[in-house]
Formats: C-alpha cells, sequence, structure tokens
C-alpha cells in the first residue's frame, strides 16, 4: 500500500474513459465538491475498482445521459467514493446478488455483449483485501449510485 491522491487517480481514470464515454454520448464528470484527500491503498487495485465501476456504468447508461464520480469524507475519516449513473436501476431483489461472481442483473445466464459478469465480484475482492467496504443503491428507472470507502491517510 502507498499514499496517493484518490482524486488525481479518479481524474487519471475518467481521462482515460472519456472517449468511450463520448462515443456513447455519455456525459462522464467528477463533481465539483469532490474532496481531494490522500488515501492509503494498492493504487493499481484502486485504479481497477474504479475502471469496472465506470465501464459497468457506461454499459448501463443510455445516450444523453450522466455519469458523476464523488469523494467525500465522511464523520469517521473515511473516504467515500461514489460511481453514480442514470441507468436503467437494479431491482432490490438483484442487489443483494450483483457483487456475486458471474451474476448479470439484466441476464444471469448469459451474456451478448462480451461481459462475464465478474467485473463487481472483482471491486468487492479488491475492496474487501483493503478492509474495506463497497455497495450499491439503486432505483430502478433512475440509476445506481455504487460507493466503496478506503482509509484516509491523513
Amino acid at each position: 500500500f502507498e499514499n496517493f491522491s484518490i482524486l488525481e487517480l479518479i481524474y487519471d481514470v475518467v481521462n482515460k474513459s472519456s472517449l468511450k464515454a463520448e462515443q456513447n454520448k455519455i456525459r462522464l464528470s467528477v463533481s465539483e465538491d469532490a474532496v481531494d484527500a490522500l488515501v492509503t491503498a494498492d493504487i493499481a487495485l484502486i485504479e481497477r475498482v474504479l475502471d469496472n465501476l465506470i465501464d459497468n456504468a457506461l454499459q448501463y447508461t443510455e445516450e444523453n445521459q450522466h455519469i458523476s464520480l464523488q469523494v467525500s469524507l465522511d464523520k469517521n475519516e473515511q473516504i467515500s467514493v461514489s460511481v453514480k449513473d442514470q441507468g436503467k436501476g437494479i431491482a432490490e431483489a438483484q442487489r443483494k446478488l450483483i457483487f456475486e461472481r458471474f451474476h448479470r442483473a439484466d441476464n444471469p445466464h448469459r451474456s451478448a455483449n462480451g461481459h462475464a459478469g465478474l467485473g463487481l465480484a472483482i471491486v468487492k475482492k479488491i475492496i474487501a483485501l483493503h478492509d474495506q467496504s463497497v455497495w450499491v443503491e439503486s432505483e430502478l428507472g433512475k440509476g445506481s449510485r455504487f460507493t466503496f470507502t478506503l482509509a484516509s491517510s491523513s
């Protein structure tokens, strides 16, 4: 683990994903009030988490919608990072399974677009390796917010 700016990493990942977002006519941005904080984590693994969450959001968000990333500091001095989309949302029954290997909320048995349903399981495992939490809040027809915590290095 090392200390690094989570916001700097987020901007790097957003820049890397911006072409795919533009091609899909989706606006991808970092919230203006995002907190710039130092975290203690494995930077390559957290980059993978961000890549997977953004890729997932892009997959389920339609044209002319928005995906935003937010960084905040909670009362326990933990950093919370959220990826919020305006996609189709996830049914409550599916939310309990969303972080399981090979599970797909839209079609649990096959993937027409080449996604195997491992991205969120990988996210869960990486965050668990950091002794942190990841969760989803979602409403059908309104989108989802995936949030994970990291230890602050301050």
